[in-house]
């Protein structure tokens, strides 16, 4: 239909040796919070770390949007690139992830929206025109298939290169971070701690499981921040029995508590990366 919007969410390549080939957690959630606003929207994904050429993307379709995530100051220059690409074709530019959102209020010729922080609100509000006032368990579960996660499996470099199992995918349980460490850029960015309820979770969890994932991998800064909910995770973990690991960090403090490292003893964990920050206040929990 002539009214339909089309959005195009680019993944820029990291242009680092060796980088893990994944997926992009928030390009799924946007591409979710998308299609719940407007089921007649048409969005797909660019992700140039499987080889895919924004050029090819934009010469096929006609965009109304490109979203552009750009989380490492290593993709400056690629997102400058896609961005005027973008441009030229007359599509709406938006572009998030950390280094866009500081970079991209330096480009306002190219660029025309930044987003600040995590983007299904934004996209809400500043896309649909709707209200971007969703609580997280209000957000819908990330839009993906395991036909598109056969392309990042086949590469089989996971997050830290290496995996418990053959099906894994990104996966979180909280956002933010209660610490005010002086070297991160966490608080500030993804604002203070905010898990998804258990209800939430089971929810997700029950999502993966029905789509025949064994493995998820931690993207959250703090999973551990708050005890009570820490073991309610356990549990679920527990249950559905997922390997994972946390290759985000992990607080050191954790595994110190008897009672949340004898939780984490009863399921498939297989690594933890520990994480042995420096705060310089109280938690904000």
């Amino acid at each position: 239909m002539e009214s339909q919007i089309k959005i195009l969410l680019v993944k820029l390549k990291e242009p680092v040796v060796n980088a893990p080939i994944v997926p992009s957690l928030g390009l799924w959630n946007l591409r979710a919070i998308a299609r719940m606003a407007d089921p007649d929207s048409y969005i797909d994904i660019c992700d140039e770390q499987l080889g895919n050429e924004v050029e090819a993307f934009l010469e096929d379709t006609k965009w109304d949007i490109v979203g552009i995530s750009a989380m490492f100051s290593v993709q400056h220059f690629q997102m400058l690139r896609v961005a005027s690409l973008a441009k030229e074709s007359g599509a709406r530019i938006i572009v998030g992830g950390i280094h866009g959102s500081i970079e991209g209020i330096k480009n306002k010729s190219i660029i025309d929206d930044v987003c600040y922080g995590e983007g299904e609100n934004f996209f809400l509000s500043h896309v649909f025109g709707k209200q971007g006032n969703l609580t997280m368990d209000e957000f819908p579960n990330p839009d993906f298939s395991n036909n598109a996660m056969s392309s990042y499996w086949a590469f089989k470099k996971p997050f830290g290169l290496t995996s418990k199992t053959n099906k894994w995918v990104p996966f979180e349980t909280s956002r933010g971070c209660p610490r005010s460490c002086d070297f991160c850029i966490v608080p500030s960015y993804w604002g203070h701690w905010r898990p998804f309820s258990i209800s939430k979770l089971n929810d997700r969890m029950s999502y993966l499981a029905d789509k025949g994932i064994e493995e998820v991998f931690i993207s959250d800064d703090n999973m551990s921040a708050n005890k009570e909910h820490f073991l309610g995770v356990m549990e679920r973990f527990k249950y559905y029995g997922f390997a994972w690991s946390t290759p985000n960090g992990f607080s050191a403090k954790t595994i110190l508590d008897d009672g949340c490292f004898k939780a984490i003893t009863r399921t498939n964990c297989w690594q933890l990366q520990l994480a042995f920050d420096a705060t310089t206040e109280k938690s904000q929990l």
